[in-house]
């Protein structure tokens, strides 16, 4: 049977995905042996992908993608694959270095890439 660190790691490999999304409220998650994975929220009918993505993208098209990439690991789920959008980030052209000398991605509004 698939995990949801598979169905998460599928999701993740769709190109313009930047990270998964804990969804509204912190609730788009599920337990596993390693721990709690953010964003996949696996039930007996549905399961629930949260991303983020970037802008530029067409993002019917994207959930396709994300749909598609989930199924093709996890052929063992007979339930539906629902993909939610949650938030699109606009890629910096020039980042300006931080004190660290280091380029920042990321905005303090933003959820943090899940990752194992």
């Amino acid at each position: 049977m698939s995990t949801p660190e598979v169905f998460r790691d599928a999701a993740l490999a769709v190109p313009g995905v930047l990270g998964m999304h804990a969804g509204p409220h912190g609730t788009a998650a599920t337990f596993s042996t390693s721990g709690r994975v953010w964003g996949v929220r696996v039930g007996p009918d549905q399961l629930d992908v949260h991303v983020i993505t970037e802008s530029g993208r067409h993002l019917g098209e994207l959930g396709r993608e994300i749909q598609s990439a989930v199924r093709a690991v996890g052929h063992d789920y007979a339930g539906q694959i629902v993909v939610h959008i949650e938030d699109i980030t606009v890629p910096q052209q020039n980042p300006q270095p931080d004190e660290a000398g280091t380029s920042a991605s990321r905005t303090d509004t933003e959820e943090p890439r899940r990752t194992p």
